[in-house]
C-alpha cells in the first residue's frame, strides 16, 4: 500500500488479525516488539523467568531528549523493559492511561545463535482506549484538521 511505510501494511494487518483469531481476542490488537531492550537486560532476564504467558506489562509516558515522546513498557515490580517502537508511539501515546494495555508474548534471543534479547508484545484494549478519548468534531467539520488549515498552521509560524 502507498502509505509511506517501509513495510507491507496489508501483511502486518493480516498478521495482527490472524493473532486475534488464534488468541480469541474480541477486538483488534497490534503485535510488535520493544526497542531499547539492551539497556534493560536485567529486567528482560527477569521477564524471561516469569511463568504464565502472556505477561501483563505497564505503559507510561516519558520524554526522550528535549521533545521526543516515548512510551516506556515496564514489568510491574521490576522496572522498564524498553520502549514502544516510534512508529507506534504517535498513535499509542494518547491512549496510555485510557485503557490501552500491553502484554509480553515472549522473550527472544539469548542463545549462541541469537545472543541479543528481544521482547515480543501485543497492544490491546484499543477499542476501550479510543472510546475514552475526548470527543472531537468529525474530520469534515473540524477546521484544525482540514488540509488547508494544517498547511497554514505549519507555514505561518
Amino acid at each position: 500500500l502507498g502509505c509511506g511505510c517501509r513495510f507491507a501494511v496489508a501483511g502486518k494487518a493480516a498478521a495482527c488479525l490472524a493473532f486475534c483469531e488464534r488468541a480469541g481476542t474480541r477486538s483488534f490488537v497490534v503485535v510488535s516488539a520493544l526497542v531499547d531492550v539492551r539497556a534493560h537486560a536485567r529486567a528482560v532476564h527477569q521477564l524471561a523467568a516469569v511463568p504464565g504467558w502472556p505477561v501483563p506489562l505497564v505503559l507510561s509516558l516519558c520524554v526522550v531528549g528535549e521533545h521526543t515522546p516515548a512510551v516506556v513498557v515496564s514489568l510491574p515490580g521490576v522496572g522498564p523493559l524498553g520502549h514502544l517502537r516510534p512508529k507506534h508511539t504517535a498513535w499509542a501515546a494518547p491512549l496510555v492511561g485510557r485503557g490501552l494495555s500491553c502484554f509480553a508474548l515472549g522473550v527472544t534471543g539469548g542463545t549462541d545463535d541469537a545472543p541479543t534479547r528481544g521482547v515480543s508484545i501485543v497492544l490491546a484494549g484499543l477499542d476501550r482506549a479510543l472510546a475514552a478519548l475526548p470527543r472531537v468534531a468529525p474530520y469534515s467539520t473540524a477546521p484544525a484538521l482540514t488540509p488547508r488549515a494544517s498547511r497554514l498552521a505549519f507555514t505561518s509560524a
